[in-house]
């Protein structure tokens, strides 16, 4: 609970960095050319906007994943009651509850392999350092640049990897199963609209189409819902997700290929489990959650320095209970055909 409520602080602290520093007023004066991806490819239109508007709406687009977090998938609300109600069984939990877990046991993961990477002098490289105003030094970025840029990435980086490629992947597949074969499953033959609905809606929450289709879901299905196709996308998104972020020239070396194609790989999966909202949600952790913390503690004085240093601990310990919580989770998903629930961990957390 107490990692969630630092979500909300981020958001909090966005909007005192917009009002209280130069950060507003930079944007408001700035534009940006509007990036597009999708499909593996990338591009840099013509097209100029504000650069003060397009954070707001990438704002927006946060608020409105955490909103759709805390609804879908049971609640957060009612997930949270059953957690303390001895409830032992569920099926896919609730991600706002499970996602402190899930990006800080991949956060700590990650650091972890870092590390070791360093160690066989495989450097991980890292991009440029927001700009303190108080001791400029070359090669930094300047703070309103280093936001929106991190800001951009989760929603378009997801996009144009996963969301695009996986997403469409889906469609086809709820279609030809409730179109071409005729599933016994679907009551009745969808119309136009009804076919535009679900391929719309297995680009948003792939795991719904599923079942709207009649087609295998992993709370009934557990791994064998994840069609073998879709494991072969999932792989290659994320080897091209890897390899992206070295060859895009902005500090990253060799050593990112790896960490960053497990990341892609744990958020096609949180993609394909969950949806849009949540792959693009955990993107946000690892990109504006750790930006924010830092940009706060330079620009806002000393006294959120603390702060950061209290979050950065809080998710190391959450990060370690999270690999213990995910490797015993991962074990009941084989347990016999009813393995796909989630078995609530009885070490307490700071969740």
């Amino acid at each position: 609970m107490i990692v969630v409520c630092t979500y909300f602080l981020v958001l909090a602290l966005i909007v005192v960095l917009l009002v209280q520093t130069s950060i507003g007023a930079d944007l408001a004066s700035n534009q940006f050319h509007i990036v597009l991806g999708a499909f593996l490819l990338l591009w840099r239109t013509p097209v100029e906007i504000n650069a003060l508007a397009g954070f707001i709406v990438l704002f927006g687009i946060s608020v409105l994943c955490i909103f759709a977090a805390a609804r879908l998938k049971g609640g957060f609300n009612n997930s949270l009651h059953q957690m303390f109600s001895n409830s032992e069984r569920r099926r896919l939990p609730n991600w706002l509850l499970v996602m402190p877990l899930i990006s800080s046991a991949l956060a700590l993961t990650v650091v972890a392999i870092t590390i070791l990477q360093g160690l066989f002098g495989v450097p991980t490289g890292s991009i440029q350092e927001p700009c303190d105003p108080a001791n400029l030094v070359t090669g930094c970025i300047p703070p309103f640049s280093y936001l929106y840029q991190l800001s951009y990435a989760p929603p378009l980086e997801e996009v144009w990897f996963r969301i695009s490629i996986l997403g469409l992947l889906v469609a086809l597949r709820t279609l030809w199963s409730s179109n071409v074969l005729r599933n016994p499953f679907v009551q009745a033959t969808p119309s136009p609209i009804g076919r535009g609905k679900l391929a719309l809606l297995s680009f948003l929450v792939p795991e719904y189409a599923k079942s709207r289709a009649g087609l295998p879901t992993f709370a009934k299905a557990g791994w064998k819902s994840i069609h073998w196709t879709e494991w072969i996308f999932l792989i290659m998104t994320s080897v091209a997700f890897g390899i992206a972020h070295y060859v895009a020239n902005v500090g990253w070396e060799a050593g990112k290929v790896l960490t960053a194609g497990m990341a892609g790989f744990t958020l096609g999966l949180v993609f394909l489990l969950y949806g849009a909202y949540a792959s693009i949600l955990l993107h946000w952790f690892f990109d504006v959650y750790f930006a924010t913390f830092l940009l706060s503690s330079i620009l806002l004085g000393d006294a959120l320095t603390p702060v950061a240093d209290f979050v950065a601990l809080l998710v190391l310990a959450t990060g370690v209970i999270g690999v213990f919580a995910g490797i015993r989770w991962f074990r009941s998903t084989l347990r016999g055909s009813h393995g796909t629930t989630y078995i609530v961990p009885s070490v307490p957390s700071p969740v």
